[in-house]
């Protein structure tokens, strides 16, 4: 599960329609993103007990996704893991 906050500070400005509505609904959002971030965490390991990077970011075209995917496959068909914490 990956959360991406970039949209709380748009959100932020776009509600906000004086420096004294923005700096309440800042407020808001830091209390948000960081309510987020600790649910985030608890179910991170309530899956799995690890605080490495539970995700890579791979550039490339159609066939290197393919050749991961099929990479993936293989290493789950030979190691029993549950399904929530399965590569994909």
């Amino acid at each position: 599960m990956g959360i991406c906050t970039g949209l709380l500070p748009s959100i932020v400005a776009a509600a906000s329609s004086t420096v004294s509505d923005l700096l309440t609904n800042a407020r808001e959002m830091l209390v948000i993103a960081l309510r987020l971030a600790i649910q985030a965490r608890r179910r991170s390991i309530n899956i799995e007990k690890n605080t490495g990077n539970w995700s890579i970011a791979m550039p490339g075209d159609a066939a290197g996704i393919a050749e991961v995917e099929a990479a993936l496959d293989e290493f789950h068909q030979s190691h029993v893991n549950p399904s929530p914490i399965r590569l994909r």
